[in-house]
């Protein structure tokens, strides 16, 4: 798993200009004057609503949204969730039900406005770990409907109409491949090759993940396929909460030699080498 951003109609590419490296930005899309509208999705003007602010924490991208004309809420933006998830205490503020979903759901962000979207209650309690409120996540459901910029020098997020959006910049595209789940939802995938110490290159697909707190993170079945560890030098072990998702665990946490994908690569990033059996 990768922490990183994705540029997507159902995750179509990936661009390393939004990794969480922080390099530079996409170009601007292609505007036409008329606002783009459907029966669930209006854009205030033109075929996109730009840059959206938000706050990062650690790799994190928190939006700011109304929920049905409430106060501004928080969102997390999480390319590796197949749903998208409400807080339940604050559904039932709301009066928004505690049914298995909620429906009927408006999110309104600076310059777009999305109608009669579900979502699951659940508790979200990652703010604990973060220490930033988050009253709902926004996955795949949500993600799908754009193309998705992330801006992580200047903190702002762009959403664009996708049939009308046109790359233009010094960034590489690089192909998702998609898994889906047994809902429907799906995350991206990206071939990538991890170099080791003394130890021939590996190569697999990671989710490409925005709410990832390490760069790279290998689970328990490779980890142990392909014995990390025992090439992965100096490691410490940290408790890794999770919140509502997953349970906290303990796991190992090192660097390797370096990542590749595409012409890129990016040398000792820190990764997390999960050994839970759960996991």
């Amino acid at each position: 798993m990768l922490g990183m951003k994705s540029v997507t109609r159902l995750f179509k590419f990936l661009s390393l200009a939004f990794l969480v490296f922080q390099t530079s930005s996409f170009g601007n899309a292609q505007e036409s004057n008329k606002p783009v509208s459907s029966a669930d999705l209006q854009f205030t003007a033109g075929q996109s609503a730009s840059r959206i602010p938000f706050e990062r924490v650690g790799n994190f991208v928190y939006l700011r949204a109304r929920v049905n004309d409430s106060e501004p809420l928080w969102f997390l933006l999480d390319t590796g969730a197949t749903a998208s998830y409400f807080d339940a205490e604050r559904a039932k503020a709301l009066g928004l039900g505690q049914d298995d979903f909620t429906k009927g759901v408006s999110l309104d962000f600076p310059g777009v406005k999305l109608l009669n979207q579900k979502f699951s209650p659940q508790r979200l309690g990652f703010w604990v770990y973060n220490g930033h409120a988050a009253d709902g996540l926004l996955g795949y459901d949500f993600i799908s409907r754009f193309v998705v910029e992330i801006d992580y020098v200047n903190n702002t997020v762009s959403l664009h109409e996708p049939k009308s959006y046109k790359y233009s910049g010094s960034g590489e595209v690089i192909p998702l491949t998609l898994l889906e789940d047994d809902s429907g939802g799906k995350v991206p995938l990206v071939r990538v090759k991890i170099m080791q110490q003394g130890r021939a290159a590996l190569e697999g697909k990671f989710i490409a993940d925005t709410a990832v707190r390490s760069a790279v993170s290998f689970n328990t079945p490779f980890v142990d396929a392909n014995k990390l560890l025992q090439s992965a030098g100096q490691t410490i072990q940290v408790p890794l909460g999770a919140g509502a998702m997953v349970r906290e665990s303990k796991q190992s946490i090192g660097r390797v030699p370096n990542i590749q994908f595409g012409r890129f690569t990016f040398k000792k990033p820190v990764a997390i080498y999960f050994q839970d059996k759960l996991i």
